[in-house]
C-alpha cells in the first residue's frame, strides 16, 4: 500500500521493530475513482477496522472491507476507488521477506518460487475471529503507544 501523498490519506506508526512493522492508515476520501495509479513500496498485508475500498489492477477489482483481508506485493501497481463516502481505515503489516515466506508458505507451498512477489492472491478471508484478534491487537499497541 502506498504511502501517498494525499491530505485524503494519514499512516501512524503502531510497532516497528526489526521483523515487522504495524501502520495504522486513516482514508477520508469519499466516494469516487478510480484515482491514479500507485506502486505498492513493500510487501503489506492490510486488515480493514472499517469502511471499504476497491483495489483494481489489470482487468481485475476486489472490495475491501472487514471481511477480506487485503495482500499488495511491492512494485505492484494499483488504482483505488472507494463504494461510498466513509472512506475506509486499516491496519497495514510488513513483515520482513525471510519471515513473510514462511508465513505464507502454508496456504501457498510454491512462495519460494517467486521470493519478490511472495503473494499469489489478492484477498484472503477475514472471520470474525481474526477480525476481533486484530482489534485487540491494535488496541493494545495504541495502549502501549
Amino acid at each position: 500500500m502506498a504511502r501517498g501523498t494525499d491530505a485524503n490519506l494519514v499512516f501512524r506508526s503502531l510497532y516497528q521493530s526489526a521483523i515487522l512493522s504495524v501502520r495504522e492508515y486513516v482514508c477520508h476520501a469519499c466516494q469516487g475513482g478510480p484515482a491514479g495509479e500507485e506502486q505498492s513500496e513493500s510487501n503489506n498485508i492490510v486488515l480493514m477496522r472499517s469502511g471499504a475500498f476497491s483495489k483494481h489492477f489489470g482487468r481485475r477489482t476486489i472490495t475491501a472491507d472487514v471481511n477480506q483481508v487485503v495482500f499488495f506485493s511491492r512494485g505492484s501497481t494499483y488504482r483505488v476507488s472507494h463504494p461510498s463516502d466513509r472512506g475506509d481505515r486499516g491496519t497495514v503489516l510488513v513483515v520482513t521477506p525471510r519471515v513473510l515466506q514462511d508465513i505464507v508458505r502454508e496456504p501457498d507451498p510454491t512462495v519460494d518460487e517467486r521470493p519478490t512477489h511472495p503473494f499469489a492472491f489478492a484477498t484472503g478471508p477475514c472471520t470474525a475471529d481474526v477480525f476481533w484478534r486484530h482489534r485487540e491487537l491494535v488496541q493494545r499497541l495504541e495502549a502501549a503507544g
